[in-house]
């Protein structure tokens, strides 16, 4: 079971953790992802080549509006965590779902990194938590969830 707290992701990570944001599949027409909203705009924030860096791995695994569930981001400790495929759609549990199982995966192969990710498919994702909350039930001990106040 994952450990639930209330506050902001990016402030609380230490050097070395992992960012895990949650994203969508959309691809702009200068080839980077859409980052625009929540999480994955104050990572793009902070990482300004992020966002093209993830535009191109979308691109060349799945494509615009594609199904990739997880990326690592080889250029800074972020991962990107899909909830939808187009940015102004909704969270869609099937992919959240499959997400999830992707990083129950990864953080099993790093069990002394530590994970901070935003409460997927709430806010800009427009799903109860009520309805997510079961599905984070499965992650491990180093994964934190954030929840904003």
């Amino acid at each position: 079971m994952p450990l639930f707290e209330t506050g902001d992701l990016f402030a609380a990570a230490e050097p070395g953790d992992f960012k895990v944001i949650t994203t969508n599949s959309f691809i702009c027409n200068d080839g980077r992802l859409a980052m625009g909203a929540g999480a994955a705009r104050e990572a793009a924030h902070r990482h300004p080549f992020l966002a093209r860096h993830l535009g191109d791995q979308v691109t060349a695994t799945v494509g615009h509006l594609g199904m990739y569930g997880l990326l690592l981001a080889t250029t800074a400790p972020v991962v990107a965590f899909q909830v939808k495929k187009h940015f102004e759609d909704p969270a869609s549990l099937t992919l959240l779902s499959i997400s999830m199982n992707r990083l129950v995966m990864l953080t099993a192969a790093l069990p002394k990194r530590r994970f901070h990710l935003n409460y997927p498919g709430i806010g800009p994702g427009g799903l109860p938590m009520r309805q997510v909350a079961p599905l984070l039930e499965r992650l491990p001990l180093n994964v934190t969830v954030w929840k904003l106040p």
